[in-house]
């Protein structure tokens, strides 16, 4: 099992991954277009200045773009966001085949700028049969039909990885397109800790590792502890907040 060290609001996303691949066990880092800029600023370094410092490391780098948290109720923050070329008709439109297709083109354009790995935009689900389920499998299909080898990213919140049969479902006609690797993500409103799961949503994404983890690669987006009943079902990278975390989740591997 190996550790992806998630973007933040701080300036030290490099230096914190390149200080913990000391451990061995970390293999990267994310950026995040809500919290990396562009374009280097007077307090932040740029993308591209951050995803060459990590990949000189020896270390790799990935730019997840969040589409998802546009839909969660306290984002609002887009000082860095508006900057990235993500969107053709304006930031979360996705109304039509061609608005889902223009926005997968452009992440993987700024991926491609950025020389990272492809890993495909999605929305936010609460329940995984729904109108807002469909489009994530509409917006899946349009990455893979783009790049076979990409990414899939699948974002739920406690009621969607709690869905049980309706669950496995969704997931069945997901995992049916075969994509490179997974990123699998519980989305929560309230930052709170210890993270208040469900025993039915804990089933559900170990569930949903273990069937996924057979033909490809699964990482846990901000994970830290609470996936690693994910990692012992099938899940090889968990994503942690920062170094200390990678540190703490690192420890509890022998004992999986």
């Amino acid at each position: 099992m190996s550790v992806f060290i998630e973007d933040t609001a701080r300036n030290n996303l490099a230096s914190w991954t390149i200080e913990a691949a000391g451990t061995g066990a970390v293999q990267g880092a994310v950026l995040s277009p809500f919290s990396t800029p562009r374009h280097r600023t007077s307090y932040k370094q740029s993308a591209r200045e951050t995803v060459n410092r990590i990949q000189e490391a020896g270390r790799e780098a990935w730019f997840d773009a969040e589409t998802h948290a546009l839909q969660m109720p306290a984002v609002g923050d887009y000082r860095y966001y508006d900057d990235w070329p993500l969107w053709a008709s304006g930031r979360g439109q996705l109304a039509s085949p061609g608005d889902i297709r223009s926005h997968v083109e452009l992440v993987f354009a700024t991926q491609d700028d950025l020389g990272v790995p492809h890993l495909a935009p999605t929305v936010l689900l609460h329940s995984p049969q729904s109108a807002t389920s469909r489009l994530a499998l509409q917006m899946a299909e349009a990455a893979v039909e783009l790049n076979p080898s990409c990414a899939l990213t699948i974002a739920g919140d406690a009621s969607f990885w709690a869905g049980g049969s309706l669950l496995d479902a969704h997931i069945g006609a997901m995992a049916q397109l075969e994509p490179g690797a997974w990123r699998l993500t519980v989305v929560r409103a309230l930052t709170v800790l210890p993270a208040p799961a469900m025993p039915e949503e804990i089933h559900g994404l170990a569930r949903t590792a273990r069937a996924l983890s057979e033909n490809a690669v699964v990482q846990l987006s901000h994970g830290d502890l609470a996936a690693l009943p994910a990692v012992a079902a099938g899940a090889t990278v968990i994503g942690v907040k920062d170094r200390r975390s990678s540190l703490d989740v690192i420890a509890r591997i022998p004992h999986l």
